[in-house]
């Protein structure tokens, strides 16, 4: 091998080898995203989250003033989208 086929050999190594390193820095980014984030504990505080949403909605829908609008009218007029706060439109009720 002549020194221009070594260099360019070089060079795919050395573009190889930092391919390599960022394909293992994100793995162990993904690594330590997985092993701080207990999924099971996001779900956790996601459910805390939306009942408290869902108690502050019916709170507030008791305070407003006769008559009362329904529920889902509350939620749109206040721009809450009714699937984050498990609210089906057509029985106008929380699931």
């Amino acid at each position: 091998m002549d020194i221009a086929a070594l260099k360019l050999r070089r060079e795919e190594l050395l573009r190889q080898v930092a391919a390599d390193m960022e394909r293992l820095r994100k793995l162990k980014m993904v690594k330590m995203y997985r092993t701080k984030n207990d999924l099971s504990e996001l779900q956790d505080l996601i459910d805390k989250w939306r009942t408290a949403c869902q108690t502050a909605l019916e709170e507030l829908h008791h305070m407003t003033s006769e008559p009362r609008p329904p529920m889902g009218k509350l939620i749109s007029d206040w721009k809450v989208n009714p699937e984050l706060v498990q609210f089906d439109v057509e029985t106008d009720s929380f699931l």
